[in-house]
């Protein structure tokens, strides 16, 4: 699965923009990793974002069957968007949907939840490798710098 990083909001200058009521200028971030992880960014938005009814607060982990909704009555289908956001022509279909009153079948993710929850303890185990030995390589230059 491809990166992706979209702003969404009623502002022009949003990836994705949506032109409804309670929906503020930049209201949230969604950001997929190479590992098909996606995750949700409420840009303090004055009406709030809901993940499964529990208002955002920060970021989150979404996965499978998560309801968003913005504000009080725009419900959000992020799984759509996300599973055809890896050709351009139908993400152009998916914007449109959405836009339009008609509104789209939800998709459930072919990623179970079990190995979202494997990648990203893959990646954090890499992310705490890479800080052990970058931690190493500054304490033997410090040392090396006071020796010499």
């Amino acid at each position: 699965m491809n990166k992706l990083h979209l702003k969404i909001g009623t502002s022009s200058n949003n990836e994705l923009v949506l032109e409804e009521v309670g929906i503020d200028p930049h209201h949230l971030e969604l950001f997929c990793d190479e590992y098909g992880n996606v995750f949700i960014t409420d840009l303090k938005s004055t009406n709030g974002t809901f993940v499964n009814d529990k208002a955002l607060d920060g970021f989150k982990l979404l996965v499978a069957g998560d309801k968003v909704r913005l504000g009080k009555t725009y419900f959000f289908d992020w799984e759509n968007l996300i599973l055809s956001s890896n050709s351009v022509a139908k993400q152009v279909d998916v914007v449109a949907s959405v836009e339009s009153d008609e509104t789209p079948t939800p998709t459930i993710s072919a990623m179970s939840t079990e190995t979202t929850i494997a990648n990203y303890k893959e990646s954090s185990k890499i992310n705490k490798e890479l800080f052990i030995i970058y931690g190493v390589i500054i304490v033997l230059v410090i040392l090396l710098y006071t020796f010499l």
